[in-house]
């Protein structure tokens, strides 16, 4: 499995490395060496491999061209070596980089194994440079589906930005839910929201989330407080706190930094409502009703939601009875906020439900591993 900015970063790899680790001898994990520690516990049968020297992900996208390619390298090398070595019967790429990786290093191989593609984030061609390796990397991809055994991607709203004519493998998808293994929600923790109605925003900080929109009603409701959590833009979060500041309302305005995974699911557990909202600024947005995982995340703590109301992901959202879609109309904000107050038990609940018997990982993953159990013994036989 190779990952190209680190597995802890993508909830739903995590995910897919538990569930393939009860059926598997072992599981290689490549990725950069981005991160100071390990937070997550791996089971027993994955093993993490890091490439090259300790390198911050912020201090990485700042670095230049030359040293990017290096990196790119070193990454293409040590993934050929660890297939090489193990001869493994699977190898999965995740995203476009690590997809070319294995296909320089495929030339070497006398054994190839099969190939599994899996896609994050549809990648914008348009926003990279001219030369950079993820433009090279998405022009690869579009190349080699011809080659792949295996695609997954989590929504299906994306199938067309991907070349699937010349695909002659398997298909599935994989929507973004969260495991069932994923922690203990601390209800109890939270405080009752007819007093106190806390919300909630996790993941990139930056435009789009409403937050402008969210932050001008607060004066209307002096018991509601909004926590933002996630990597952000210091100018971009200086502007929410001035804006905060400016409504008379900094005191009821936290912006944190982003945490571990496992000491998000806490986090999450002690608010009562979730911000989904993502405005269409691009792809990944407009497409994000199955691939956003927070939106799951908060359900699976029990939270009601609140989604920016466009068609592509009023689709998947309208059924649920804790999910409300909004305009960002003060209005709209005002009475969904009031109603989801006096009836947050009753979406609490539906919430959890709904994520218990089918928005989780294990529910959506069991087809994959079935075909894929299936194949392994075909191919033994």
């Amino acid at each position: 499995m190779a990952v190209y900015s680190h597995p802890e970063s993508y909830p739903p790899t995590l995910n897919a490395i538990n569930e393939l680790s009860v059926h598997t001898d072992h599981i290689f994990i490549l990725s950069r060496n981005i991160q100071n520690k390990s937070e997550w516990n791996y089971p027993p049968q994955a093993e993490l491999i890091l490439s090259g020297p300790l390198k911050g992900i912020r201090e990485t996208e700042a670095s230049g061209f030359l040293w990017k390619i290096g990196s790119f390298l070193r990454f293409t090398l040590d993934f050929f070596k660890i297939v090489r070595c193990n001869r493994p019967e699977w190898v999965i790429c995740y995203d476009p980089i690590p997809l070319m990786a294995y296909r320089l290093g495929s030339f070497f191989l006398s054994r190839k194994p099969r190939l599994w593609y899996h896609n994050h984030d549809v990648s914008e061609i348009s926003m990279m440079g001219r030369f950079s390796i993820g433009r090279l990397a998405v022009r690869n991809e579009q190349n080699y589906f011809n080659r792949i055994d295996l695609f997954s991607l989590p929504s299906e709203q994306r199938k067309s930005y991907f070349p699937l004519e010349k695909l002659k493998g398997q298909l599935f998808l994989i929507p973004n839910y969260p495991s069932k293994n994923r922690g203990i929600e601390m209800k109890a923790s939270r405080p009752d929201p007819q007093k106190e109605l806390k919300l909630l925003f996790q993941g990139h900080v930056g435009e789009g989330h409403g937050f402008e929109e969210i932050i001008g009603i607060l004066p209307y409701h002096p018991d509601i407080k909004l926590t933002i959590i996630g990597t952000a833009d210091l100018k971009y979060t200086a502007g929410l706190q001035k804006l905060a500041g400016e409504r008379g309302v900094a005191n009821r305005l936290e912006i944190l930094k982003a945490v571990p995974y496992r000491e998000l699911v806490g986090i999450t557990g002690r608010h009562h409502l979730g911000i989904a909202i993502h405005k269409p600024v691009n792809i990944m947005y407009s497409t994000g009703a199955l691939a956003s995982n927070k939106i799951y995340e908060y359900a699976a703590a029990g939270l009601p939601i609140l989604y920016f109301d466009i068609p592509a992901y009023r689709e998947y959202l309208s059924r649920f009875e804790w999910a409300f879609g909004n305009d960002l109309s003060e209005k709209a904000l005002n009475e969904q906020i009031s109603y989801i107050r006096v009836h947050f038990n009753y979406l609490s609940e539906k919430a959890l439900e709904d994520f218990r018997t089918s928005l989780n990982f294990e529910h959506v993953f069991q087809p994959v591993m079935v075909w894929l159990l299936e194949e392994s013994d075909i191919r033994q036989n």
